[in-house]
């Protein structure tokens, strides 16, 4: 008969005490399973969670749907918390406008096509605005203060959002 090293058993035994869920994990589990359960079933997703949070217990092939789940609740928190720091903002008016602040994300979008230099930027009021980033600030950097003209149109979905486009330097003061 063959009996496990006594070795190798403590070494799993420490080692599963040490990867042990924790109060907080526990606590995190089940906010997340309250936000699933209060969510609309409005995409095959939704369901499937819906699905699982009945269940007494998470099988081991749903764990991973399990976890983007909990990434879902924090995403969510801090996009709520972003709102909610926007919302003393001005609101955002549609047109030619002056937009200024600092650049938080650079990113290329690929199409079919084509690519696309678009860039988020953030303005004083912490109102972020998302477009085509205009030639003459290829050079910019994220964190980097800017300014332009463009035609504005703000977002349906967040009063603090707004997409531009067909940006230009912002003339200067005679």
């Amino acid at each position: 008969m063959n009996r496990p090293n006594p070795r190798l058993a403590t070494l799993w035994h420490a080692e599963r005490t040490a990867c042990a869920p924790t109060a907080d994990h526990h606590a995190a589990a089940r906010r997340t399973i309250e936000l699933v359960r209060a969510a609309p079933p409005d995409s095959e997703y939704h369901v499937k969670l819906k699905a699982i949070a009945a269940a007494p217990a998470v099988h081991v092939r749903d764990r991973a749907l399990w976890c983007s789940a909990i990434t879902l609740h924090i995403r969510w928190k801090a996009k709520r918390l972003e709102r909610g720091a926007a919302a003393g903002a001005p609101p955002i008016e549609t047109g030619r406008q002056v937009v200024e602040g600092r650049i938080l994300k650079l990113d290329i979008r690929t199409y079919r096509n084509f690519c696309r230099e678009v860039m988020t930027v953030q303005d004083g009021h912490g109102r972020k605005f998302w477009g085509t980033q205009p030639r003459l600030l290829y050079e910019a950097k994220e964190g980097d203060a800017v300014g332009f003209r463009a035609d504005v149109e703000p977002s349906t979905d967040n009063p603090a959002f707004a997409f531009f486009k067909r940006p230009t330097r912002v003339p200067k003061a005679a």
